[in-house]
């Protein structure tokens, strides 16, 4: 949204206040296998990759960053097999944040303007966290070792003429 301050005022005129709120839940993601399990050509790459068995309930109450899922509730597959993990049964962690910026405009002679506008991005400093890992015959498997930007602020000078 867009807020155009009292134009009346001699502190607001020619100021505009804008933001953007944005709120997504998390995105689904397939846990894998690092090898070539099913003897079948499976890489990783176009062919796909070989999943783990689902042998308990993934869903925590409470995830964290340290164990995003129940990571002890998938098993590899015995060997030249599938594993039984559907795609996309995992849902990582969602997305929130708001930026917002402050700008005034100022007029300047021979037809120019100059802007000046505060900017901040994701101004509640809201953890946002990538996918956990999810690869199951690795020791990482299920937990988030890096996040989105935290919060960031910068200002912007714009000379129009």
């Amino acid at each position: 949204g867009v807020l155009t301050l009292p134009r009346g005022n001699r502190w607001t005129r020619n100021t505009e206040f804008q933001g953007i709120a944005t709120a997504e839940s998390g995105q689904p993601f397939t846990p894998i296998i690092s090898f070539d399990n099913s003897n079948t050509g499976n890489t990783g790459q176009q062919s796909g990759s070989d999943r783990p068995n689902l042998i308990g309930d993934p869903h925590l109450s409470h995830p964290s960053a340290s164990q995003w899922f129940n990571s002890a509730a998938f098993a590899v597959a015995p060997p030249f097999t599938f594993g039984n993990a559907g795609r996309n049964s995992l849902l990582g962690p969602g997305f929130a944040s708001m930026d917002i910026s402050l700008l005034r405009t100022f007029g300047l002679r021979e037809h120019g303007t100059l802007t000046l506008e505060a900017q901040s991005f994701n101004l509640l400093n809201h953890p946002n966290f990538n996918l956990p890992a999810a690869t199951a015959d690795l020791p990482t498997f299920g937990a988030i070792s890096s996040a989105n930007d935290p919060r960031e602020l910068q200002i912007a000078v714009r000379l129009t003429f």
